[in-house]
């Protein structure tokens, strides 16, 4: 990846989508993306951002579910808690200056595919089903 910005704008979508259950599914993760950077992400932004973000330690996967991790979550409090005001992109870029401290001390970890791209690219019709449904409603 070139820049890590996808990477910090899925870690941001990753937060805003947990739920009550204190996890992220694919569809919600995918409708926040949308809303934050209007914009729909692709499989391969995905894949290596979420590879990169499992190798930071800042998500962790169980039983196809996206969970934060506690060290990110402290992190997040302690740059976020106290703002009154918060902004995506400021939001997304500061996750983003934090993963790029973080990556260059990151061993060669070898890529592999998480979720799968039939699996995502299911979730991203649903969405845009839901959206279409909403806007002829």
């Amino acid at each position: 990846m070139e820049s890590d910005f996808t990477s910090a704008w899925l870690m941001y979508s990753i937060v805003h989508s947990e739920n009550e259950h204190k996890y992220s599914k694919l569809i919600d993760i995918i409708a926040i993306a949308d809303y934050s950077n209007h914009a729909i992400l692709t499989y391969l932004e995905f894949n290596e951002g979420l590879t990169l973000l499992l190798n930071l330690g800042f998500i962790r996967l169980k039983d196809d579910k996206l969970f934060v991790s506690e060290s990110f979550k402290q992190w997040w409090t302690a740059k976020f808690v106290k703002k009154k005001r918060r902004y995506v992109q400021k939001e997304i870029l500061d996750i983003n200056e934090h993963i790029s401290k973080l990556k260059s001390s990151l061993p060669k970890k070898v890529d592999l595919p998480i979720i799968s791209e039939s699996d995502f690219n299911k979730a991203v019709n649903e969405y845009l089903d839901k959206m279409k449904n909403i806007l002829h409603s």
